[in-house]
């Protein structure tokens, strides 16, 4: 039983590390709406590899966290600057069902 749970567990980290979506390149895109405090962004980059569930191939950041403020911070600081960006997801679509959740932001 404890073999078979173990075995559970890392197929389960396995196929999140196999889908979670991996991005570099420029920022093309920052949608923020006033009715929520989420915001949204696209990379321009041909190097595409987004979870199954970010059908619309943007970014997710929850600004509701200090966490989130952080990394809108950078978001629009790369922008602005047209640095590139190295953007890795969580594999899941939590905060908004069409769109990546983000684990880590790198400017380069």
């Amino acid at each position: 039983m404890r073999f078979t749970f173990m075995l559970a567990m890392l197929a389960v980290l396995y196929t999140s590390t196999v889908n979670a979506g991996t991005t570099t390149g420029s920022i093309q895109r920052v949608d923020m709406h006033g009715m929520n405090a989420k915001v949204f962004f696209t990379i321009e980059s041909s190097q595409e590899n987004f979870a199954d569930c970010a059908t619309t191939k943007r970014y997710v950041v929850n600004t509701d966290t200090q966490q989130g403020k952080n990394i809108v911070s950078a978001v629009l600081a790369a922008k602005a600057a047209n640095q590139s960006v190295t953007v890795e997801g969580y594999s899941s679509c939590s905060l908004h069902g069409d769109s990546e959740d983000i684990k880590v932001f790198k400017v380069l």
